[in-house]
């Protein structure tokens, strides 16, 4: 693997964490809080934004490390 791929691999796998921490935090406060019954519609779309966003960063980044993953096994193959 060259560096530049390395690179972006690292980078991938922090988005990763990244998502999933702000994934957590929403799921956390939809646990743990009264968010969501003291502020109403405010606190769920708080909660909701927080899953969410989570997800949308983190769900990309594991595609292309899927896509990755089954290219070396098809080199790995031949």
């Amino acid at each position: 693997m060259s560096k530049p791929q390395r690179r972006v691999h690292r980078l991938m796998n922090l988005l990763i964490v990244i998502g999933l921490l702000i994934a957590g935090t929403g799921l956390g406060l939809a646990t743990f809080t009264p968010l969501a019954t003291h502020q109403g519609v405010t606190g769920v779309v708080i909660i909701t934004a927080l899953i969410v966003g989570g997800l949308v960063i983190s769900v990309p980044a594991k595609l292309y490390l899927t896509l990755l993953l089954m290219q070396h096994g098809e080199r790995n193959r031949e």
